[in-house]
């Protein structure tokens, strides 16, 4: 594929919503255009045929491969992402239908998993199983047309976003499991920055 191509990105609808709502104005079409040209542009050929730990996974690429500038911009991308992320939660605006996710996971594990879940807690995990579900999908599309699962700085940033949700929200058992003091205090630290509003509400129904 020509590096020059620009991906018709499964969340790039998502990323301008939160990119307007960061700005707090709207973009003209031209303006637009440039903005998915940085960000849905096909990687060079040297990035997508390198192997990396947890490359078929969707673990981020290791951040020396990119110039400082850029990971600073995709740093400020994710904490955009990440505040629109829990303004979805707090509306329950999921990312895809909920369906995708009992297809993927079958009804009586998502079912055993929000039972006893309400409110805001029940919304971040139905928006959150639906950023994953929508995330994977995109991201084994990739490996079997590109042999690739990241392919361009949208996929990056929205890697980045995911872990960061995941390690505070969503851990998987395992030795790199944080425990949950150290979750509580990130969860924290999280709703702070990027969801200040109903950070003890939503803190007091994860936790009792």
């Amino acid at each position: 594929m020509e590096e020059s191509v620009i991906l018709e990105h499964p969340f790039w609808d998502d990323f301008v919503e939160a990119y307007r709502s960061a700005a707090g104005k709207e973009f003209d079409s031209s303006a637009l255009e440039k903005f998915k040209q940085l960000n849905c542009r096909f990687f060079p050929a040297p990035l997508l045929e390198m192997r990396w730990q947890g490359w078929e996974m969707g673990i981020h690429r290791p951040p020396e491969l990119f110039p400082v500038k850029w990971l600073e911009t995709r740093k400020l991308y994710v904490c955009m992402f990440l505040i629109d992320f829990f303004k979805r939660v707090n509306g329950r605006k999921l990312y895809c239908d909920f369906s995708a996710v009992v297809e993927r996971f079958g009804k009586e594990k998502v079912a055993n998993r929000i039972s006893n879940k309400t409110g805001l807690h029940l919304n971040l995990e139905e928006v959150y199983w639906t950023l994953n579900i929508k995330f994977n999908r995109w991201i084994h599309s990739n490996i079997k047309l590109y042999d690739c699962s990241l392919v361009c700085e949208l996929d990056e940033i929205l890697t980045a976003a995911d872990g960061m949700l995941r390690e505070a929200f969503f851990p998987t058992p395992g030795p790199f499991d944080i425990g949950p003091r150290k979750r509580k205090k990130l969860q924290r630290q999280m709703l702070r920055d990027f969801a200040p509003t109903f950070k003890k509400p939503l803190i007091r129904q994860i936790w009792g």
